[in-house]
């Protein structure tokens, strides 16, 4: 069933999607990033998952646990303008400006798809202990695509704690209040899920001399273009920051302390004046006596990501002084099914989902061999490198390559 239809979503469909959800707790599945946050929604609030925010706004006033689904009418070019002051979690694609309103009292911004899932949790934990509303922004790397994720176990469901009374007077915890619940939250749901989330992950930064900062989708191309100057033999580091708002500037200056340079990684659209990621990061450096530069990123994939990064210290990057890693042996697998349609995809998706459960594969939906068939391809990549496969009793969703830090 198509996530993004605009058909008006009834109390009957509200409880039909959240019967189908229901089994499919704690397993791993093959879903787009939009139907697995929805999915994950469905098992948090069951009927006060809606999908407009401003439904629900009306079950958050009513005391329920509840979030606005991921729909078409909530895209990056939509205004989000949220009314009450409640406690609920509100979802929505990144946009370049500024989303987090003066109602809103974090903004957490996911990298993956499992890490969106668990950010859910996270955020209706933060938001029933606070009694204050706050948002979960994803990018369309994982809306738009297929992704094997471990939706969220009882457990972790009934780990949440009951709402909290809304704040009266608007919220007004510090920042370092809601930094360290969510810390403590983030802990708290790792532990259940088997995963290894944080809101600051480090990426090869114990001898990192250069940092390249960034979030959501510009940190995965930040992470690939880590690799190929350090296989190039420049000390670069990666440092993803999950949690925007608040940004933990505190522990972000004490990462960053003695490095020689630090850059911003942002989409090249950004203004620099307008984004607060960079402006966040300056002000914890300036205590340092440090300074932040911007890198732009023009495209996903830009293969003059590394060559840019290094000139912005004054280093010279050039293919020819990179060390290429092992080879890869890479397995592809495509399944079929006809006729082409919802039926079929749905299908092929919970076959997906069970081969996912035995060997990491990444899922796309490939060219169709045949007009009249639906098709995904599944590739799996082994090397030195390579996670081990995913299983429901021990999915873990992070870069094995990754430390992940917390808060001291």
């Amino acid at each position: 069933m198509n996530e993004t239809n605009p058909q008006v979503d009834s109390a009957h469909l509200r409880d039909a999607r959240q019967a189908e959800s229901r089994p499919l707790a704690g397993k791993v599945v093959v879903r787009s990033g939009t139907e697995a946050i929805n999915a994950t929604e469905r098992l948090i609030c069951g009927r006060g998952a809606a999908r407009s925010p401003s439904a629900a706004e009306g079950f958050a006033l009513a005391g329920r646990r509840a979030a606005n689904l991921l729909t078409q009418d909530n895209a990056a070019t939509a205004p989000l303008n949220p009314t009450v002051r409640m406690p609920m979690v509100y979802h929505r694609v990144r946009a370049l400006e500024d989303i987090s309103g003066s109602f809103l009292a974090f903004e957490l911004h996911a990298t993956h798809a499992q890490e969106a899932v668990l950010h859910c949790l996270v955020a209706h934990d933060l938001s029933a202990r606070l009694g204050v509303p706050g948002i979960c922004t994803v990018g369309t790397r994982i809306t738009d695509g297929f992704h094997p994720v471990r939706l969220p176990t009882p457990e972790a469901v009934a780990a949440l704690p009951p709402q909290a009374q809304a704040v009266k007077n608007g919220f007004r915890y510090p920042k370092s209040d809601i930094i360290e619940t969510a810390q403590q939250a983030f802990d708290r749901f790792n532990a259940i899920m088997g995963t290894a989330y944080q809101a600051i992950h480090l990426h090869a930064m114990d001898d990192a001399e250069f940092v390249l900062v960034a979030t959501g989708g510009a940190a995965t191309d930040a992470r690939h273009a880590v690799e190929r100057l350090r296989a190039a033999g420049l000390p670069f580091g990666l440092l993803t920051v999950a949690m925007v708002n608040p940004l933990p500037q505190a522990h972000i200056a004490s990462l960053l302390a003695n490095k020689r340079g630090v850059a911003v990684v942002e989409h090249g659209s950004m203004p620099p004046e307008l984004s607060r990621i960079l402006a966040g990061i300056r002000e914890a450096l300036a205590d340092n006596g440090q300074a932040a530069a911007t890198v732009p990123l023009l495209d996903s994939d830009n293969p003059e990501l590394p060559a840019l990064a290094a000139a912005v210290f004054g280093l010279n990057f050039a293919t020819t002084q990179v060390t290429e890693p092992e080879a890869a042996t890479t397995r592809t697998l495509t399944i079929a099914a006809a006729p082409s349609g919802p039926m079929s995809d749905a299908f092929l998706l919970d076959i997906a989902s069970y081969l996912c459960r035995l060997a990491n594969f990444s899922v796309h939906r490939g060219p169709s061999p045949h007009p009249l068939l639906s098709s995904f391809t599944l590739t799996s990549s082994t090397s030195s490198t390579t996670s081990p496969p995913v299983a429901p009793s021990s999915f873990r969703a992070a870069p094995t390559a990754s430390r992940v830090s917390g808060w001291s």
